[in-house]
């Protein structure tokens, strides 16, 4: 126990730092967007093209959910916590799965590209090959 007292912070990759911000603000972005679902919901459906309260609300909670998932995750990267790389890589890879079968739709912009299959393999990459990260979170 007194071993871990006088132990030196660990210091946090500034890449990581930098992940951990925008995995928060894409949760905040979430978070907005799920009051913009919920307020749809209450007002009669015009959020999405369904009309259907019902599934504006459930879309809103869902994404929510997700949103502060996101920022949960995000404070467990800022804080160097083993479960939050490895929730991030997963989550990472699943996204980049998903984006790359989007890009076989035919309305795939350079946004489309850039954000959803760039952005996520350059981070997985780094969080996988970046050997300062995994020292960082296996503390």
């Amino acid at each position: 126990m007194l071993d871990t007292i006088f132990e030196a912070p660990r210091k946090r990759p500034t890449g990581v730092t930098a992940i951990a911000v925008l995995v928060c603000i894409q949760g905040i972005f979430r978070v907005l967007a799920a009051i913009f679902f919920l307020l749809g919901a209450l007002l009669g459906g015009w959020v999405l093209t369904t009309s259907s309260v019902i599934v504006g609300f459930l879309a809103g909670v869902l994404v929510l959910l997700l949103g502060l998932a996101w920022l949960y995750i995000a404070w467990g990267l800022w804080t160097l916590k083993r479960w939050a790389y490895w929730t991030a890589v997963i989550l990472l890879a699943f996204d980049l799965l998903i984006s790359l079968f989007g890009l076989t739709l035919p309305i795939s912009g350079v946004w489309t590209i850039w954000g959803g299959v760039v952005l996520p393999a350059v981070v997985l990459i780094y969080f996988l090959a970046a050997p300062n990260v995994r020292r960082a979170f296996r503390g």
